[in-house]
């Protein structure tokens, strides 16, 4: 198929499509969702605008706390501790407190529940978590809420919940507001400890948000400041490490209360301060978008589309390259500075699967498939190469139109055009642009085929006898003129496109069309297609040497003789 590529047109449109496809793949198979859940996590661990946490701290339960005080079962401390550490918070000011431990009723504990209650309800500013068991009901998670004993339900400044976003059991996200039921729902502890310590800086929104909240991790396990329990318990701590603060209660022992997360394991209220954290500083990571990703599918696929179109496989996978490497920068540093989380996979799969597939449509083998399947998705952009030119042109045409009427014509024009269709399509002539009542016709280099001039001889004489049956009732005659040489192929026109040839052979064949006339020679071809083959030679007589107009050479002309080739 020399001289010939895919149409940009047709690439254009093809990649659309992979766009798309790549964009619902990404969507829908769950190791495309991984490789992208991944990404996030690498994004999420590497430099970027990530919140403060100076504003926190954490007293953790540890094994040693366990050991160290007075418990209520194997592995839970006795609620009269608890109302010793929530005074003691109480008197050093923090700006809130949030334990992390559900206290449902215990009726070994009701002295100790009524003693932490008075601790809670006097300190003023300490949330209790509801318990929460999430199941699976037709299909989707829902959640029953059971609120903590009523004595300390109606002391806290808040009941909330402590559920982690987690699908894939790795914590990415919190749900900032959670619907119970009809009647009741439940905060995030870490939005409402945010409301506590910074309700007038939150985002818009943020208090009713029911969908997923990206958690912008501030480091791994460790960045929040940590105190344990045993030493708050104790008066170790500072009063001025607790003034002011936010502070989480919980078990940070890890073989007790261990989470996955993007930076590494931590515990569950770790895992909460970051959240609250991210809500207090506003800090928020923008969602990824599904149409956002399709329209930067589009764009990549369409750029590779228009910049590699006629160019070799290894052109094409550098440019594929290129975007690939730009794209993954771009994501990344968009992230960094603007915290927007850029779907990448959908991008990323778009320009890897479309710089392979144009690559391969572009080798000479898939476009001569092509060419026989989808004729028009193959393009000669402007390609040189040896051609024979055919002219077919009715003589008489303008006085015929004079004393007919336009149908008439119209009608003998679709019927010669389509008797030069039947003769030369066979043969491997390709019409092109038709002006007037003019057919024109060229005969390309085809392996395997005989030279492109016989075959346009065989056309000629075909034609000759076609056109002579059927215009010769109407008085009409016509001309037919080859010439071979070297032409520029190109395309005009979009619905659908149509060939066009351009050079000196078209020029030259028009302006025999005169001498055709002149000498009552119903065929004329010039030297050059005349000597191309020993078959045509034979056939040959000469004509002499004609002046053609705008033209500095004079043409030597040859008929063939009245026989068939």
């Amino acid at each position: 198929m020399h001289g010939t590529r895919l149409s940009r047109r047709a690439a254009l449109g093809l990649a659309v499509v992979v766009a798309i496809v790549c964009v619902m793949g990404s969507a829908r198979l769950s190791l495309l969702r991984t490789v992208e859940t991944r990404l996030i996590d690498m994004r999420l661990r590497g430099p970027h605008d990530h919140p403060a946490v100076d504003d926190l701290l954490i007293v953790g339960i540890e094994q040693s706390t366990l050991d160290g005080l007075e418990k209520f079962g194997p592995a839970a401390l006795a609620r009269s501790e608890y109302a010793v550490v929530v005074d003691t918070l109480a008197e050093a000011g923090p700006a809130a407190v949030a334990i992390d431990v559900h206290f449902g009723d215990a009726a070994d504990e009701a002295e100790a529940t009524r003693e932490f209650a008075r601790a809670v309800c006097e300190a003023g500013n300490v949330l209790l978590v509801a318990y929460a068991d999430p199941k699976l009901h037709e299909g989707s998670e829902q959640v029953e809420f059971g609120a903590p004993t009523q004595a300390l339900a109606e002391a806290a400044a808040g009941i909330v919940s402590p559920l982690l976003f987690r699908p894939d059991n790795t914590v990415r996200w919190v749900i900032p507001f959670q619907q119970a039921d009809e009647s009741s729902a439940y905060p995030a502890l870490s939005l409402a400890l945010a409301q506590r310590v910074s309700e007038d800086k939150l985002p818009t929104g943020l208090a009713t948000r029911t969908a997923p909240l990206m958690i912008n991790w501030a480091g791994p396990s460790g960045t929040v400041p940590r105190v344990k329990l045993e030493d708050v318990h104790a008066g170790l701590v500072p009063a001025e490490k607790i003034k002011g603060r936010a502070v989480l209660i919980g078990v940070t022992h890890e073989e007790e209360d261990l989470f996955a997360t993007p930076v590494g394991p931590m515990s569950g209220v770790e895992a909460h301060a970051h959240a609250a954290a991210t809500m207090m500083s506003g800090k928020l990571i923008a969602p990824q978008s599904n149409s956002l990703g399709l329209a930067l599918a589009l764009l990549a696929a369409l750029t590779i589309a228009l910049a590699g179109t006629g160019r070799n496989h290894w052109q094409v996978w550098g440019i594929a390259g290129v975007l690939l490497v730009v794209w993954l920068l771009v994501a990344g540093a968009i992230f960094r500075t603007r915290l927007v989380m850029l779907p990448v996979t959908p991008v990323a799969l778009s320009i890897i699967a479309w710089g392979i597939l144009l690559s391969a449509l572009q080798s000479q083998r898939a476009i001569a498939s092509l060419s026989r399947l989808w004729p028009s998705w193959i393009k000669e952009e402007g390609e040189q190469l040896e051609v024979t030119v055919l002219v077919c042109d009715i003589a008489g045409y303008t006085e015929a139109s004079e004393a007919s009427s336009s149908a008439d014509m119209m009608d003998l024009m679709r019927e010669v055009f389509a008797i030069v269709d039947e003769v030369v399509e066979p043969l491997g002539g390709v019409a092109a642009r038709r002006p007037g009542d003019a057919a024109l016709v060229f005969f390309r280099p085809k392996e395997g085929a005989p030279h492109h001039a016989v075959q346009a001889v065989q056309a000629a004489a075909q034609l000759r006898q076609r056109l002579a049956d059927a215009l010769s009732e109407r008085d009409l005659g016509f001309g037919i003129t080859m010439t071979t040489g070297e032409v520029s192929l190109g395309w005009v026109g979009e619905s659908p496109p149509e060939p066009q040839i351009l050079g000196d052979p078209v020029n030259v064949a028009f302006r025999l069309q005169s001498e055709c006339r002149e000498r009552s020679c119903t065929i004329i071809a010039d030297w050059a297609t005349a000597s191309a083959d020993p078959e045509i030679a034979e056939i040959m007589r000469p004509l002499g040497q004609v002046e053609v107009r705008n033209r500095r050479e004079p043409v030597q002309i040859f008929a063939p003789v009245e026989t068939d080739m």
